[in-house]
């Protein structure tokens, strides 16, 4: 479980590599604010085309070769993102950051459907909420080591080979730790395309999650991906001081999912806390909207804990409601799409709007519409739960 965890650190600092040392890229490549938003968004789009396939093939490959394609795939892109960095070739950033999101969809899949298969029933709330932390930590140490090289073009390319490899030794971790096969000879990579699609649409609970997840990272990754902008221009601060205050956003995630586990292992009523916790986001995020940088911080800050509720709950749907061990890669998958068309979305929307309207009002306004469709998301997955034969019928729902 450690290993799975540390690919998914590792996944998210690949993501993260370039969003708090944005404004200099820009400089670097002479992009606007529209192209520098679909540099994260073109990531996603690549994990797109792997994460549903990851699911679907887990069963043949099992969860060690698609963790290892992964993170060697993402350290392949990397050094072509460092390639571009030190040539000015613009071309070589768009295909590294596709490479990378090629990988990132993989070990998206493979490390939590890991995690959840090998958990032991009475820690997995706990496993779940220390897994949610993937993506604050990942980006909690990007933020404060990013801006910390961006004095020069050739700092950043090294930083993106050093990144790689890291990315390595995770793979080599995850290969000598990682079990190879599967739990059982019916894979979820053996049925039919079609049947298993369709076994995973009935678990409605899943899907619901799934569309929160999409609403939840298109605010926090539109948000993430401009924050260092958004400080620096707005309010005239460093790079590194934004950087510092993204770093800090990110350990304010990462504990508020570690909360969300204790919460959830002791509630009796955990998708309802998720929902009152989601729709305070919904307000939060308004104070993006304030003239101070105190207040607009201290409202960032505040969302980004209570948000750290949201994928906590949302990655445990997959293992809570898996008839069998075989299913959660697939119900994973579904989570994994969720959650990056939320991050093709936001960083693409967030650019779009800054170039139109030239200002910060219509992005924030549009991360607090999201977070209202992510508290009704949430909602209806409490009110639709799986039929009573199926959940009586499931290991997990049994656990």
């Amino acid at each position: 479980m450690a290993a799975a965890y540390l690919a998914g650190v590792v996944g998210t600092m690949v993501q993260f590599s370039l969003a708090p040392v944005l404004p200099p890229v820009q400089a670097r490549f002479g992009l606007n604010s529209v192209e520098a938003g679909w540099v994260m968004s073109l990531f996603a789009i690549a994990t797109l085309a792997t994460a549903l396939p990851a699911g679907l093939a887990s069963g043949r490959l099992g969860l060690r070769r698609i963790g290892v394609g992964g993170l060697v795939g993402m350290a392949a892109g990397l050094a072509a993102v460092a390639f571009a960095l030190g040539s000015r070739q613009v071309w070589a950033l768009w295909f590294g950051r596709a490479v990378e999101g090629l990988g990132f969809g993989l070990v998206a899949v493979a490390a939590p459907a890991a995690i959840g298969r090998h958990a032991a029933p009475r820690i997995m709330p706990w496993a779940m909420a220390i897994w949610a932390t993937w993506v604050p930590v990942g980006a909690l140490a990007m933020f404060f080591a990013g801006p910390r090289w961006a004095a020069g073009a050739h700092g950043l390319s090294w930083f993106q080979l050093g990144m790689a490899a890291v990315a390595l030794v995770a793979a080599m971790g995850y290969a000598m730790r990682v079990p190879a096969g599967s739990e059982s000879k019916d894979g979820g990579g053996r049925w039919p395309v079609v049947a298993a699609l369709g076994r995973a649409w009935q678990r409605r609970p899943v899907v619901w999650a799934a569309a929160a997840f999409a609403a939840f990272t298109f605010g926090a990754f539109g948000f993430n991906t401009f924050v260092t902008s958004f400080f620096t221009q707005r309010f005239g601060w460093s790079l590194v001081a934004a950087g510092n205050l993204g770093a800090l956003f990110s350990a304010a995630g990462g504990l508020g999912n570690l909360v969300a586990g204790f919460v959830t292992g002791r509630s009796r009523n955990a998708g309802a806390v998720s929902v009152l916790v989601s729709a305070g986001m919904t307000v939060l995020w308004l104070g993006l909207l304030l003239p101070q940088p105190l207040a607009a911080g201290a409202a960032a800050l505040a969302a980004s804990g209570v948000g750290g509720f949201v994928p906590t709950a949302v990655f445990a749907a997959p293992v809570r409601n898996a008839e069998a061990p075989d299913e959660i890669p697939l119900l994973m998958s579904l989570v994994i799409v969720g959650e990056n068309v939320g991050i093709i979305m936001g960083p693409a929307w967030f650019g779009l709007a800054l170039h139109l309207f030239g200002g910060w009002t219509v992005p924030f306004l549009s991360i607090a519409l999201a977070a209202a469709f992510m508290t009704s998301c949430l909602a209806a997955a409490e009110r639709h739960p799986l039929p009573r034969a199926m959940h009586e019928g499931s290991q997990f729902g049994r656990r």
